[in-house]
């Protein structure tokens, strides 16, 4: 099996038009995601583990400190830990791991 990692990439912005539209950006896609949770009948599974509850923990902790450099890099363990459980689930065809929520 093909063992990729998940390796952020930041760029830094020139100008403050492309700041502006970099952070205009973020906010509309967490507006978005609001929206999609609001859909009724939609069939989510969750692959909330002990580790990412913890990630969780700490980034609240980190952003009610503004530690925001501290909070990016706790953001981006949880993607790669995501990515890790449903890379092994499918590769595993186990769906079925996928804890269903009511």
């Amino acid at each position: 099996m093909d063992k990729r990692t998940y390796i952020p990439i930041t760029k830094e912005c020139s100008s403050a038009n492309k700041r502006s539209n970099a952070l205009r950006y973020i906010r509309i896609s967490f507006e978005e995601l609001a929206n999609y949770k609001e859909k009724d009948n939609r069939k989510v599974k969750t692959v909330i583990n002990n580790n990412i509850v913890e990630y969780l923990k700490t980034l609240y902790k980190h952003l009610d400190c503004k530690k925001d450099k501290d909070a990016k890099i706790i953001m981006n363990s949880i993607v790669e830990e995501l990515s890790n459980i449903t890379q092994s689930a499918f590769v595993a065809h186990k769906l079925d791991e996928f804890v269903e929520i009511d």
